[in-house]
């Protein structure tokens, strides 16, 4: 006789567990987020890394003309601007940040202070911390972007935890449940009707045969269950 695997019928299946505080032990996704915890300053002007450690900001003076780069290899942010760097306001690291390409604005962010305060100095490679990478929940059972409907165990009729990917006893479970709510309604459904047999004895005394008829009322298109009145 074949075995009927609960994950046969619904492939979807999860069998989880929680434990004494009600965790899933679930591996944690984490979107990407600024480095919010530990942002560069640097007169008035403020950088923060877009979702990756380990970038550094070097501001220096250039003889010949305002430059802005991204190393993605290194994960340096280079500012080099003319004319010397005390003549350069917070303003004007804006405008040039802002038509930079997107390895730049993809990988660091600037925010400006009110005002137009000249910079004070030239900025040696300093560091952007405190930022969180993109963790994707590979190594949990549940599936990212996905609906879920979690019952307990113990509300299927007498399934056993060794029992659960028994697909025979996981649909017995549902279906006995169903009809003994079914029969305690006051109101119950017209278009999804649930019923059981008293059990009778079978197989020579040896077992015992209990029948269950469900009958569902569909709509007149789509074989989907009618809507009650």
């Amino acid at each position: 006789m074949s075995t009927v695997n609960t994950t046969g019928i619904f492939p979807s299946t999860k069998f989880i567990s929680t434990n004494s505080l009600g965790d899933l032990q679930e591996v944690v996704g984490q979107a990407e987020v600024p480095n919010i915890d530990d942002t560069l300053v640097h007169d008035g002007v403020t950088y923060s890394a877009t979702g990756d450690s380990g970038i550094s900001v070097t501001i220096t003076e250039n003889a010949s003309a305002d430059s802005i780069a991204y190393n993605s290899t290194s994960k340096i942010l280079t500012i080099e601007l003319q004319s010397g760097v005390s003549s350069r306001t917070q303003s004007e690291i804006e405008a040039l940040y802002s038509g930079a390409g997107i390895d730049v604005t993809d990988a660091v962010q600037i925010a400006v202070a009110s005002g137009a305060s000249n910079l004070s100095s030239t900025l040696t490679a300093e560091p952007l911390t405190g930022g969180q990478d993109y963790v994707a929940p590979t190594s949990g059972d549940l599936e990212a972007s996905t609906d879920y409907i979690l019952i307990k165990r113990d509300d299927l009729y007498d399934l056993a935890d060794s029992e659960k990917n028994d697909g025979r006893k996981f649909i017995w479970g549902i279906i006995n449940k169903a009809s003994d709510v079914w029969a305690g309604l006051g109101d119950a459904p017209d278009n999804l009707t649930i019923s059981k047999t008293t059990p009778s004895s079978v197989d020579s005394g040896t077992a015992l045969q209990q029948t269950y008829t469900i009958k569902a009322k569909y709509a007149v298109s789509g074989l989907d269950l009618k809507d009650e009145a």
